[in-house]
């Protein structure tokens, strides 16, 4: 175990030198956007009574397949859900000890079912609160639970923090002796770690609180870091593989809240200063920017918990100002040259034949006029079928012609990208808009008319 004098040195270097890191790497980066907040403090339908972050883990929050928002408002007892733009839906839930009742709600996790999940519990004896976690359909109806609290045993709950799914749908739960995987219906499968402040040892965990998996079944656990007299141990979030294997640590003072991206980065508040913040990091640890300053204005994140990101990468923190506040991603901003031959742009009318494969040609580049090469900046190519008369149709009915990672896709050089489109031969007779779509979210149309 390391030594107190070198962990104070340590913890000297974490306090003073990695914020100075963090303010350094980060410098540069495209910013996210404020786009709006809501809440306010109260018990009414969209007020919110968040405990102090520095009390222990307040809460957090989550976000279904429609892109709704839930929020744990521990101070009142309940959940409650929102659309994206932050517009009230439902609450449920009081304070008690019974089915669909919250003392101490922690952590939140939505599963592809849309079925929420809210772990509940104390880890201090003088809170005789039951340890749990509670499974709610997406209303807020109770479906069942998972309650046992027998020390020493691997299944038992003592005080549940953060819960996320892998790609299979297994739970995983994080507790304080430890990260807890069970099945959909609560079937405990294994336990990983246990409650320590030996900082040599990955797997024990000191105040474990949040989880996030990666698309890879990665697995990134945070602990808050803290101690007394006899021991002190900086917070972190420590990286492990799909099968619990240990990769990785970064450091990370008082960790309240975990996110993953679609490009699996790792989105993490701090409460602690001079961390306080959120901060992006790629999967391997290393910074690419601080989200938003620290302040109590919009824009600025002041004493952040709870993070969640929705389908189009915008991110949503509940802070200490009993607010929700949700910031758009940095979007990048090509300059499209438009099609080459052998299409013709918008408003010709190209022709073509049936089933026939037809060389999608365009040319990108960069807001400094610097050729993109990066494949990922390609989303994919549809078509959807519209009148000949007017070329008006519906785009929902829109068919994929070609998803990224195709190896149809071509990179000719200095910006120039060629894909060839094998048309369907049930094309014939019909007019049809193909939509070409970037990674800056800007779509390109040609219009085309089948033999």
């Amino acid at each position: 175990m390391f030594s107190k004098r070198f962990l104070s040195g340590f913890l000297f270097f974490v306090v003073f030198f990695v914020p100075l890191y963090l303010s350094v790497q980060a410098f540069g980066q495209e910013p996210y956007t404020f786009v709006l907040k809501w809440g306010g403090t109260g018990s009414g339908p969209g007020e919110f009574n968040f405990p102090s972050p520095h009390l222990g883990r307040p809460g957090g929050i989550a976000i279904d397949s429609m892109d709704n928002v839930y929020v744990i408002d521990r101070g009142n007892g309940r959940i409650q859900k929102f659309d994206k733009d932050g517009t009230y839906i439902l609450q449920w839930g009081t304070y008690g000890f019974g089915n669909g009742q919250f003392m101490f709600a922690m952590g939140i996790g939505i599963d592809k079912n849309d079925n929420v999940y809210v772990s509940d519990g104390h880890w201090e004896v003088n809170y005789p609160t039951p340890s749990r976690v509670q499974k709610f359909d997406s209303q807020g109806g109770f479906i069942m639970k998972y309650e046992n609290y027998e020390p020493g045993q691997p299944d038992s709950l003592w005080g549940p923090g953060g819960i996320d799914f892998d790609k299979d749908g297994f739970i995983y739960i994080v507790d304080w002796n430890g990260v807890k995987k069970f099945d959909p219906d609560f079937t405990f499968i294994e336990a990983y770690g246990s409650f320590g402040y030996d900082d040599t040892d990955p797997y024990q965990f000191f105040y474990p609180g949040y989880i996030g998996i990666n698309s890879k079944g990665e697995i990134f656990v945070s602990f808050a870091g803290g101690g007394g007299e006899e021991y002190v141990v900086p917070g972190q979030i420590r990286k492990f593989g799909s099968d619990f294997q240990y990769l990785t640590r970064w450091y990370l003072q008082w960790v309240t809240g975990i996110a993953i991206d679609s490009e699996d980065n790792v989105l993490a508040c701090s409460v602690w200063p001079p961390d306080e913040g959120v901060y992006k990091y790629d999967p391997n640890g290393n910074l690419i920017q601080r989200i938003a300053p620290y302040g109590d204005r919009d824009g600025e994140i002041y004493h952040p918990f709870g993070i969640a990101i929705d389908s189009e990468g915008n991110v949503y923190v509940a802070d200490g100002l009993n607010r929700v506040q949700k910031f758009a991603p940095p979007r990048v901003a090509y300059t499209f040259e438009g099609f080459f031959s052998p299409i013709d742009n918008i408003p010709t009318v190209n022709k073509a034949n049936a089933g026939q494969a037809i060389p999608v040609k365009w040319r990108i580049t960069d807001k400094n006029g610097l050729p993109i090469s990066d494949p990922a900046s390609f989303i994919g190519i549809t078509s959807y079928i519209v009148s000949c008369a007017t070329f008006e149709g519906d785009p929902t009915n829109e068919v994929e012609e070609f998803a990224a990672g195709d190896s149809g896709l071509q990179y000719l050089g200095d910006g120039w990208w060629q894909f060839n489109w094998k048309t369907s031969k049930s094309y014939k007779g019909q007019c049809r808009i193909m939509k070409l779509t970037l990674d800056d979210k800007i779509e390109h149309t040609a219009s085309f008319s089948f033999k």
